[in-house]
């Protein structure tokens, strides 16, 4: 899917989920939002993967539910089952631009986009390849 990104390997330092909850947001969604994001190591740099700069979904809502397949697809390339197993973890970044824009697990080269995902998910078509 990133055709032109440069792969590298990180090892992932922290795994959050984020409570969006200023008022300005509130006010424009009506209630608090979830995002989730990755701190990666990669050579000397921390960096990002998803976060509120990239998503956000709102909790019980009829919209797309963006957290729970981030959070869903990251455990899934990264090959574990708690966030806690991810930390330490070491796994291949896709990166572009300076950003991560893909991950995947040491052993495969199935990797996670994020933004090809959510564009998939807002569309309404299978998220599964």
């Amino acid at each position: 899917m990133e055709s032109n990104a440069l792969t590298q390997i990180g090892e992932i330092i922290d795994f959050e989920i984020h409570l969006l909850d200023d008022s300005l947001l509130t006010a424009a969604l009506g209630t608090p939002a979830l995002s989730a994001s990755m701190e990666v190591k990669v050579g000397d740099e921390y960096l990002i993967f998803g976060g509120p700069q990239l998503f956000c979904s709102m909790p019980n809502s009829d919209s797309s539910d963006f957290v729970g397949l981030f959070i869903v697809k990251c455990f899934q390339a990264v090959r574990v089952h708690t966030t806690r197993e991810m930390e330490g973890s070491l796994i291949k970044v896709k990166l572009a631009d300076g950003k991560i824009v893909g991950i995947s697990s040491l052993e495969n080269d199935n990797f996670f986009y994020p933004v090809g995902e959510f564009e998939k998910l807002e569309k309404g078509e299978d998220s599964d390849d």
